[in-house]
């Protein structure tokens, strides 16, 4: 028989074991936005006044876009490794994986809109504090890494997530998700690094630029691999999933 991964029961499944892990649990998406945006303007703040950057003028917007497209890029990979198994193999189909490649493209076409218009907006303003921004990222090698970020973060990905085909097979999506992740750690790098070096030249202190992040990441992705085994992977107890997800199936055929 098979496995009915879908409930009529009207109560909710408890996620977390720990009282007050379960009450977080419950709070509204919107409050840890109402958290996330200060943040980023604070950094944009620190970047501004403190490492004198110059006034990036949608330079949060950008970080913000950036981190929607690497999450959903992990969200594509995660899928497909779980679809393997039940219940992701009965529901993840290539209708549904084609929504989610369309999704990437968006935000990468958003990131490189973000991008090109600071830099046009920028360079024709043409004042001193604001355009050395760019000019120590162009200059002394970094231009090839700026180079490297519009031909494998933004051509190549939009060129390849054109295709309908690319966008329905999970397993050709997920390859592409895992290169952006890559590509997003050199954009993150070639906003970062030329602050404290002038010019790029290879060298061993370079590991502990990915070092760091590794290490960082692998303790973050334990955490969120340990939870995700403990808590169910559909709305276990939604009256209406089925339906939904039944609905959904048609309307995307």
């Amino acid at each position: 028989m098979a496995k009915n991964f879908v409930s009529n029961k009207d109560e909710t499944v408890r996620m977390f074991r720990n009282n007050f892990l379960e009450s977080l649990s419950h709070i509204h998406f919107t409050v840890p936005l109402f958290i996330f945006v200060p943040v980023i303007i604070y950094c944009l703040y620190q970047a501004i006044v403190v490492f004198n950057l110059g006034l990036l003028v949608i330079f949060g917007f950008i970080i913000i876009v950036g981190e929607c497209l690497a999450a959903m890029c992990l969200m594509v990979i995660v899928e497909t490794v779980l679809s393997r198994e039940e219940p992701f193999s009965l529901w993840l189909k290539p209708k549904e994986v084609h929504d989610h490649g369309k999704l990437m493209l968006t935000f990468i076409m958003l990131h490189a809109y973000f991008s090109f218009s600071q830099l046009l907006i920028i360079w024709a303003g043409n004042l001193p504090m604001e355009i050395r921004f760019y000019l120590r990222r162009l200059e002394h090698g970094w231009g090839y890494v700026g180079l490297f970020l519009v031909l494998f973060h933004f051509s190549v990905p939009f060129a390849l997530l054109l295709s309908r085909p690319l966008k329905r097979n999970p397993y050709r999506l997920v390859k592409l998700a895992g290169w952006l992740l890559f590509a997003r750690f050199v954009d993150l790098f070639w906003y970062i690094q030329p602050t404290w070096q002038e010019s790029f030249t290879w060298g061993w202190g370079y590991l502990v630029d990915i070092i760091v992040p590794v290490a960082i990441g692998g303790l973050w992705l334990a955490y969120f691999f340990h939870h995700l085994r403990q808590r169910p992977l559909l709305p276990a107890y939604d009256m209406h999933a089925r339906e939904f997800l039944d609905y959904a199936g048609v309307a995307h055929d």
